[in-house]
């Protein structure tokens, strides 16, 4: 996976350009962390000191070209009654309000976001997606609660790929600057440019 690709991916899941990232720094078959990169850059931390996200976890500043405002949600946790559950635990270890988890359909472009719940706790929980679709699952530190990806605030994205929300019942956790060390959508070729 070239840089470009990792950039355009995060570009896409915040619909906005991220600022560059290394996705070398990581471990190769673990997700990148917080900590990880605090040690990788041999950064010593004081007693209780909380490491900062890495670069790419989050929500980068708009760049030219770039969606101002987060698209919107297609359906509310109400309009999906029926449909498939899906659970888990948030983990955040420096989050400054509630979180909410994001699930953005990975075939459109840029992803769509199909749905997103605010949880004022972390912990378990549970909520609804949209039946039949291919997912990237994004867990945003929501620190001015307005319920979007707002620049500054830090992102996790789910470590297993795109989630497909066929099976019901899946469970899926998520940490606030957990990565995959792949990005879950997959480019064939150049990736496509950014969304006006």
């Amino acid at each position: 996976m070239s840089r470009i690709q990792w950039i355009a991916l995060l570009m896409w899941c915040c619909a906005e350009p991220p600022p560059s990232v290394n996705p070398d720094v990581a471990t190769p078959d673990a997700p990148s962390t917080a900590a990880d990169d605090a040690t990788d850059a041999n950064t010593e931390l004081s007693p209780g000191q909380v490491p900062k996200p890495p670069p790419g976890a989050v929500v980068p500043d708009p760049g030219p070209g770039s969606i101002d405002t987060p698209l919107e949600a297609l359906y509310t946790q109400d309009a999906l009654a029926d449909g498939t559950q899906i659970s888990g635990t948030l983990t955040c270890s420096d989050c400054k309000g509630s979180v909410v988890v994001r699930i953005e359909d990975a075939e459109q472009t840029p992803p769509q976001p199909l749905t997103q719940k605010s949880f004022d706790s972390l912990g378990p929980y549970t909520m609804r997606v949209p039946p039949g679709k291919r997912t990237v699952v994004m867990l945003i530190d929501d620190a001015n609660g307005d319920g979007k990806p707002t620049p500054g605030e830090g992102i996790g994205i789910w470590t297993g790929g795109l989630l497909d929300t066929s099976a019901p019942g899946q469970t899926v956790d998520l940490e606030v600057g957990v990565m995959p060390d792949k990005p879950p959508i997959q480019f064939d070729g150049d990736p496509p440019a950014a969304a006006e």
